[in-house]
C-alpha cells in the first residue's frame, strides 16, 4: 500500500483541467469535520432512502477501532471513507447474512463514503475501494463486503465493476432496502508495481531517451491505430494478453474497449483490475533502405467494467465509427448485441513510446 499520505493528480470524466489530491489517514481530529461533510452530501441527495447517515457515536467508533481515509482539495477535506475491519460486531455486513464471529473475523465492511460535489468524477471512490482492500489484505482478511442501496446505480456499478457481487438483500439502517455484496480477496501477485520512497507509485521510464516520443505523438498513435494488446494478470498466474480494438476518447483521455460479457479478460481484471495496454503502428521504410521504423505506445492503467447499457451503445458506436461510415449498419449491430456487450474504460496511469529501427 502507498505510503500516507500521499499527493495524486486526477482528471474529472468531464476533461477539465487535472487536480491535486492528497489522500490521507483520518484522526480522532477529523470527528466534526466528518459530520459537517456527511451533512453536506446528505443534502445534495435526492432520494434519502438512498443514503443512511452514520451516526457520530459511529464514526467516533471506527476512528478508534477501524480504518477511516479521506481526500483534501485545496486544504479542505472533500471526500472521506470508512471500512470496518475484521472484527465481530453489528456493524459488520456479515452479521446481517447468518456469519459467525469466527467469520466475521475473515471479511472486512467497506462502509460509508462521503464525496462532495466538487470532488465527484475524479475517480476517488474507486481509489477508496483499492486503498481499503489492501489494508484489509495486510489485516488478513480474504473477503469484502458492503451494503449500497438497489436504487444507487452509480454506486452499484462501481462495487460490481470492481468485482463484487451480490449474495443477499435485506432491510437494514431503520428498514431501508439493501444489497449486500462480497469480494473474495487475494493478494496482487508481487512485483506487480514499483513503490518509490515516498510511497507514490513509478513507472520505468524508457530507456534509450533518444528513443521516446512526446506523449502528443503517443496520444496521436492511440487515435489513428484502433487495434492493440491487453495484458491482464491472469488468474492461472501467466500472464494473459489478448488483441481488441480500441477507442480513444480524448474528452476524458480513458481508452475504450469491448467484447463479450464472460470470458477470461472478465474473470481477470475483476480480480485485478491493473492492466497494460500496448499499440504499434505499421511503420514504414526508409527510401533506399530495408529496416522498417515503428511507433509503439505502452499504457498502464487500471479497469472500470461499464454496465449502463445507454453508455455500452454510445461506446460501440464511436468505436465502430472509425471502422466503418455505415451509421445504418452500426445501429443494427448495436440493437442486436448491446445486451450482450460488456465494455471497459482504462483509467491512463503511465503512457510512454517510442520510435525504433528494425536493425
Amino acid at each position: 500500500m502507498r505510503k500516507l499520505p500521499y499527493t495524486t493528480t486526477l482528471t474529472r470524466k468531464d476533461g477539465s483541467e487535472p487536480r491535486d489530491f492528497t489522500i490521507r489517514a483520518c484522526t480522532t481530529d477529523d470527528l466534526s469535520a466528518l459530520l459537517a461533510m456527511q451533512e453536506a452530501v446528505a443534502e445534495t441527495i435526492a432520494d434519502k432512502h438512498t443514503f443512511a447517515v452514520t451516526s457520530s457515536a459511529e464514526i467516533s467508533e471506527s476512528l478508534f477501532l477501524d480504518r477511516c481515509f479521506c481526500a483534501i482539495l485545496d486544504g479542505e477535506m472533500v471526500a472521506a471513507t470508512a471500512m470496518i475491519i475484521n472484527r465481530p460486531s453489528p456493524r459488520n455486513a456479515g452479521s446481517h447474512i447468518g456469519y459467525t464471529e469466527e467469520e466475521q473475523k475473515t471479511c472486512v465492511t467497506m462502509e460509508v463514503t462521503f464525496i462532495l460535489p466538487a470532488a465527484r468524477g475524479y475517480g476517488l471512490q474507486q481509489i477508496f475501494f483499492d486503498m481499503r482492500e489492501e489494508v484489509a489484505l495486510e489485516l488478513g482478511a480474504t473477503q469484502a463486503l458492503t451494503t449500497i442501496s438497489p436504487d444507487n446505480e452509480f454506486s452499484l456499478n462501481n462495487a460490481l465493476a470492481k468485482g463484487y457481487t451480490v449474495v443477499a438483500e435485506r432491510a437494514l439502517y431503520g428498514g431501508l432496502p439493501r444489497c449486500i455484496l462480497r469480494k473474495e480477496l487475494r493478494p496482487a501477485a508481487p512485483g506487480t508495481a514499483a513503490v518509490s520512497k515516498e510511497g507514490t507509485m513509478e513507472f520505468r521510464k524508457v530507456r534509450k531517451k533518444s528513443n521516446e516520443i512526446s506523449r502528443e505523438d503517443c496520444i496521436a498513435l492511440l487515435k489513428s491505430e484502433p487495434r492493440g494488446v491487453l495484458a491482464v494478470m491472469g488468474l492461472e498466474g501467466y500472464p494473459y494478453g489478448v488483441p481488441v480494438d480500441h477507442w480513444y476518447n480524448e474528452a476524458d483521455g480513458k481508452i475504450y474497449i469491448h467484447g463479450g460479457l464472460i470470458g477470461h479478460r472478465v474473470d481477470a481484471v475483476k480480480a485485478n483490475p491493473n492492466v497494460s495496454y500496448t499499440v504499434m503502428d505499421h511503420g514504414y521504410i526508409p527510401e533506399g533502405g530495408w529496416a522498417r521504423i515503428m511507433r509503439s505506445v505502452i499504457c498502464f492503467g487500471r479497469v472500470e467494467i461499464i454496465k449502463d447499457l445507454d453508455r455500452v451503445a454510445d461506446i460501440c458506436r464511436d468505436l465502430s465509427l472509425q471502422f466503418t461510415p455505415d451509421k445504418e449498419y452500426i445501429e443494427g449491430e448495436i440493437n442486436k448485441s448491446v445486451r450482450g456487450t460488456l465494455c471497459m474504460a482504462i483509467t491512463i496511469d503511465h503512457m510512454s513510446g517510442k520510435q525504433i529501427e528494425e536493425s
